[in-house]
């Protein structure tokens, strides 16, 4: 099943998309041309296995995903697409999200 969500920021389209082999985001300018993706599926610390939730943060010109197939954990990439820093939120939330009380 293909799901997407449109985001516009800085002269940008953001379209994110859900795949059943592949989660990306395609960057396009305000004309539509496209530019280029925000796709780092995989296993390596700058890579998200699958994208759970995602948004822009403009004050930082961020793009934020939410990666909960990867032990619970935020990555934070600019608008090209590159992987600025990671949060880990741990066993705490993994528990919270399942409507458990976190230990």
């Amino acid at each position: 099943m293909l799901t997407s969500r449109v985001k516009y920021d800085d002269g940008l389209f953001f379209v994110g998309s859900r795949q059943p082999s592949t989660d990306d985001i395609k960057v396009f300018d305000s004309a539509g041309h496209y530019l280029h993706d925000i796709s780092h599926q995989g296993r390596a610390k700058y890579e998200y296995l699958g994208i759970a939730e995602w948004t822009l943060d403009p004050v930082w010109n961020e793009v934020v995903i939410i990666d909960f197939e990867s032990s619970y954990q935020i990555k934070y990439y600019d608008y090209s697409g590159k992987f600025l820093r990671m949060l880990d939120l741990g066993d705490e939330y993994s528990a919270w999200s399942y409507g458990m009380e976190p230990v």
